[in-house]
């Protein structure tokens, strides 16, 4: 690199502020219903795995591009896989969920404030027989029917989600901190039309590693709770494709509930792990006289492992 470009490299970040302790986070997610363990039924609904790569933004929270704000761009991957609620028979099985994936890759764009977070994310990727979710799903259960997965196209989507964190109990140093944080998302594109709201209570014990310390330098333990209502407009993994036939006769309910219970545990601040427990309320409308009927939605496990240097 010559001399010119590393001076002016320096005087950017210098004008910016100091780079984070932790600018780069990786954080990965898997849910799927063997997660659920004995609260699990026999009813599949598939997997969903991605993982985010994140880079902030050194110093632009002190006063920079946008004033108050701390900055992120990030990588997305992943592979939602939907299955009927029996996946061993080989014969189609119009009045279930469809054997349907999306296989995407996404940029992400965080805006994080004291009390606010928005993000914008941009997806592309392929989906039915362009997911590789037949491969995918089979790495982990056995599902022989994906010989009548959806047909294949090429699906993209913009997702944007607004936070906002109130404290009910604050904390001074170590203690306990009881927070109310409000969740809306809006999804736009070929592969989900809906809006989300969600409402999470989080009750936390906090440890700093000594006086006077950030509150984020040291460990971390949370219990949450969070009940949500999505209006559905459409979801290709039940809808099926936009533009091909769908041999399918399920279509997404326009509203559904869901609620999850959770702990999230941060022994350093590098690293942090969640598990939760999640319940969704009947996702399809299936025609009258159906052999297939679901009281309620399914119930799966999610597990996340956060890591940042």
């Amino acid at each position: 690199m010559s001399t010119r470009r590393t001076l002016l490299l320096l005087t950017l970040v210098g004008v910016a502020g100091d780079a984070p302790a932790n600018p780069v986070e990786i954080r990965t997610r898997v849910e799927s219903h063997a997660l659920a363990g004995i609260l699990a039924d026999d009813r599949d609904t598939g997997l969903r795995l991605d993982a985010l790569v994140m880079l902030r933004l050194p110093g632009w929270r002190d006063g920079g591009l946008i004033p108050g704000w701390s900055v992120g761009l990030g990588l997305r991957a992943g592979s939602w896989i939907g299955v009927p609620a029996d996946a061993t028979p080989t014969t189609l099985q119009p009045y279930d969920r469809p054997y349907n994936g999306y296989t995407f890759g996404g940029l992400t764009l965080e805006l994080s404030a004291d009390r606010d977070r928005l993000t914008a994310e941009y997806t592309i990727g392929g989906t039915g027989s362009w997911s590789a979710s037949r491969a995918v799903y089979n790495t982990f259960d056995d599902a022989r029917g994906f010989a009548h997965v959806t047909d294949a196209e090429t699906n993209q989507n913009l997702w944007l989600t607004w936070e906002r964190a109130f404290e009910l109990l604050p904390a001074d140093g170590d203690g306990h901190l009881v927070d109310l944080r409000l969740t809306a998302r809006l999804a736009l594109g070929e592969v989900r039309i809906a809006h989300g709201l969600a409402a999470t209570l989080r009750w936390g014990w906090l440890r700093s590693p000594r006086p006077g310390a950030p509150r984020d330098s040291g460990a971390e333990a949370w219990v949450y709770a969070t009940l949500g209502l999505d209006v559905v407009l459409f979801d290709t993994l039940i809808d099926g494709p936009v533009f091909d036939p769908d041999p399918y006769l399920v279509t997404s309910r326009p509203f559904v509930p869901w609620g999850e219970i959770g702990v999230v545990v941060r022994p350093a601040p590098w690293l942090d792990l969640r598990f939760a427990l999640r319940q969704r309320g009947p996702e399809m409308n299936v025609p009258a006289g159906s052999p297939v009927a679901a009281p309620h939605g399914p119930v799966t496990g999610l597990a996340e492992l956060g890591l940042s240097f």
